[in-house]
């Protein structure tokens, strides 16, 4: 088994929220990709999960609107975005690096550190890419 970073040993407690929330998903949602944005502060090493209804990473044209928004009420600086993979892969696919290019400008624009994104399956497993 490889060693955690940092990084993920400060999301891995918050990807147990994300999951919880994942879960109560119905069964046809589940079926679809859903977005979660993790919010936290390292130097205090407490964070926040909130999930993006309406957006979907599978979308070439995803709309960065509403993460603005999102942006603006935050406490924290620093970001992870979190998807599921309905196929229960945690390999990274082509679009999810798009997804992820795509994201880093649009939350660098307004002076914020998205720092990953990671993907996560039905059975509660999750991989970064930073």
């Amino acid at each position: 088994m490889r060693k955690r970073g940092k990084l993920e040993n400060l999301i891995s407690p918050l990807m147990d929220l994300v999951f919880d929330d994942y879960l109560k998903l119905k069964r046809a949602e589940k079926k679809k990709e859903h977005l979660w944005v993790i919010t936290f502060n390292f130097e205090q090493k407490e964070g926040l999960v909130w999930r993006l209804k309406g957006l979907n990473p599978e979308k070439e044209d995803i709309k960065f609107e509403p993460i603005y928004t999102f942006l603006l009420f935050q406490p924290f600086r620093d970001f992870v975005i979190v998807h599921n993979h309905p196929n229960d892969t945690l390999i990274f696919s082509s679009q999810d690096k798009k997804f992820l290019k795509r994201a880093k400008k649009v939350f660098k624009r307004v002076n914020y550190n998205l720092l990953g994104l990671v993907v996560f399956n039905s059975k509660g497993r999750f991989k970064l890419v930073s």
